[in-house]
């Protein structure tokens, strides 16, 4: 009687014993690292900077070429402060690509900025009492030409005074993470007090290409002003290898920058990159060393290719039955070559015994990039013998 009691009670408990779950493996294979090759260009990499947009998100992405104290430490900006005057004022007064906008009318303190920029030495256009221009044309001014008069008219314009600029463009910094850049006493970038990195730089200029109306203006060659004259774009580089935006600055305590977007197919995606270039002695090797950026960033970037149903893993159980899992979604996931890939996953183990084909049991995290996992069929649940035999299995 006690033997059969005792073969009964075994029975019951491997037959609705909780089985042991499933295990998961990842079987991803890391992509080869490769030093940077902007990082061997004969150049100051201190002050200069390299970057792109992640297609997936959106979001920018800037690196400095070495890590010393120079690279850390914002220095005068000059025009290249221009490219926070724009959106900054968008923020406010939005322009669509095609779009003139408001019309703003020259005056008396307008005409005033312009004979103070004469008098300081600043890059300029004329302006007259009465002058119509549209929003478009100001920024036009401001990007092509470099006006640094236009530029402190049109934050007035939109902002009321230029501390009331001032203090629009630190939130718009803060908002977007910038804080190695400082926004000093005028709009223009004139005044050294206006300061930067090339990394921040870097970002500013990517963060220009996401508004279409930007990006339409730096890609002229030129344009008109009120008075019927022509300006041309400061941008030697405009329509090369695919640069199509950019912005010039120079001042004594700046010296000749340049900040350079393009558009690049790396591994056969097309990517938004920019390169920024500071403390030149002349304008010829700021836009050579940023053209070389822009160049190597076609070996700097690497992009990581995860089609639709690619197998990542499996799911294994104790009495062999077996499932692939595999990503929902393609998945395209750009990188430095000098990065690896950094990838997590995130499996619900308590549902793994219970999920069937084509359930998402969890995600694949690659490069902050999250990728919901499937199985491609059912596990099959444990036999009465594999239950008998395995008592203690867990």
């Amino acid at each position: 009687m006690l033997v059969t009691v005792l073969i009964m009670g075994y029975g019951c408990y491997t037959m609705f014993r909780p089985l042991p779950t499933a295990q998961f493996s990842v079987d991803i294979q890391q992509p080869a690292i490769e030093p940077l090759s902007s990082g061997q260009l004969d150049m100051n990499r201190d002050l200069s900077a390299v970057g792109y947009i992640d297609p997936n998100n959106q979001n920018v992405k800037c690196r400095p070429l070495s890590n010393t104290e120079a690279t850390t430490t914002p220095r005068s900006t000059a025009s290249l402060a221009k490219l926070i005057t724009v959106q900054v004022v968008l923020d406010k007064h939005p322009l669509k690509a095609g779009e003139d906008g408001p019309i703003i009318t020259i005056s008396e303190n307008d005409v005033n900025l312009y004979y103070n920029t004469i008098s300081n030495g600043g890059s300029s256009l004329p302006v007259t009492l009465g002058d119509q221009f549209t929003e478009r044309q100001m920024i036009e001014g401001i990007l092509l030409a470099s006006a640094n008069n236009l530029a402190d008219s049109l934050a007035i314009w939109a902002y009321g005074s230029l501390d009331d600029y001032r203090q629009a463009a630190t939130e718009w910094l803060a908002k977007n993470n910038l804080t190695s850049t400082q926004i000093g006493s005028d709009a223009s970038g004139y005044s050294p007090d206006t300061k930067s990195t090339a990394v921040d730089l870097c970002q500013i200029m990517l963060l220009a290409t996401k508004q279409p109306a930007l990006v339409e203006i730096m890609s002229q060659a030129e344009a008109t002003m009120p008075n019927r004259s022509i300006i041309y774009s400061t941008n030697q580089l405009l329509g090369t290898d695919g640069i199509f935006a950019g912005k010039t600055g120079f001042t004594e305590e700046a010296g000749h920058g340049v900040a350079l977007a393009s558009q690049q197919t790396v591994d056969g995606v097309t990517l938004t990159t920019a390169a920024t270039s500071l403390g030149n002695d002349d304008y010829e090797p700021a836009f050579n060393n940023a053209h070389k950026l822009l160049t190597s960033l076609q070996k700097d970037i690497k992009v990581y290719k995860l089609p639709k149903q690619t197998t990542i893993g499996k799911l294994t159980t104790e009495w062999g039955s077996q499932s692939n899992i595999v990503a929902t979604q393609s998945n395209i996931i750009p990188r430095w070559s000098d990065e690896p890939l950094a990838i997590t996953s995130d499996i619900d183990a308590s549902q793994l015994n219970h999920s069937g084909s084509g359930n998402i049991i969890g995600k694949l995290t690659i490069n902050g990039r999250r990728i919901p996992l499937v199985m491609i069929s059912n596990l099959t649940n444990a036999s009465w013998q594999w239950r008998i035999t395995h008592p203690l299995t867990r």
